[in-house]
């Protein structure tokens, strides 16, 4: 349970031993992450990163192909005007995220990584590219080809989602919810459901601040 951060309080308080549990662990991952980047850069060194633009490698720790989000950064040799991102020669969407002097962070959507290994993507400081989506959003609502979602703006709950595609609403009422109830263990410290939890007073929260669009990038 300690690793999850599921326990009593005396359990993270550990042994008097080298400091504690938490100067422990803050030492054994120190040495894993020693291990991690002398493997990964001894697998890096493997891999032919030869391309225009400046390598860089994405890896993947899972038994199996994968795609997934990437948020990576590089450093060219020169003032970064933003970045293009290449894999295998083929230009692929990203998003430039910050920049500052030669340095440029970016995401983008990594495909086909092979399980347990590497693929290498080249990055090329060049302005961003322009990249369609299929993606709107407008006045609480978003909305590509598939789906309408319309959001409430006195809630925040979700109070349409529409499949343009088999033109039918989803919902037949607000959906996505908030609703929290105050947590009191019945016995220990930690998480604990006791026979009681079915008598909890769940509140729902429908108070609503402000819709802020924060990203509206080809990525995210």
């Amino acid at each position: 349970d300690i690793l999850p951060g599921s326990s009593i309080a005396s359990v993270y308080k550990g042994p008097d031993i080298d400091g504690g549990t938490d100067a422990q662990y803050a030492a054994a991952i120190s040495d894993l992450e020693l291990y991690r980047d002398a493997a990964l850069m001894n697998l890096a060194n493997n891999l032919d990163t030869t391309g225009t633009g400046t390598p860089f490698v994405v890896f993947n720790s899972l038994s199996y192909m994968r795609d997934g989000l990437v948020e990576a950064e590089v450093t060219f040799g020169s003032t970064a005007q933003g970045v293009k991102i290449y894999d295998n020669g083929v230009e692929v969407p990203s998003q430039v995220i910050s920049t500052n002097g030669n340095t440029v962070e970016f995401i983008f959507i990594a495909e086909n990584v092979p399980a347990v290994g590497g693929k290498v993507y080249h990055a090329v400081n060049t302005s961003a590219g322009n990249y369609s989506t299929g993606l709107s959003i407008g006045s609480n609502i978003i909305e590509n080809s598939y789906l309408r979602v319309t959001l409430s703006g006195t809630t925040g709950h979700i109070s349409s989602l529409y499949d343009k595609v088999n033109s039918k609403e989803a919902f037949s009422g607000d959906a996505n919810m908030l609703q929290y109830f105050v947590d009191e263990p019945s016995q220990y410290d930690a998480w604990n459901l006791g026979p009681d939890v079915k008598d909890d007073i769940y509140t729902q929260i429908n108070g609503l601040n402000s819709i802020q669009l924060i990203e509206s990038g080809p990525i995210r």
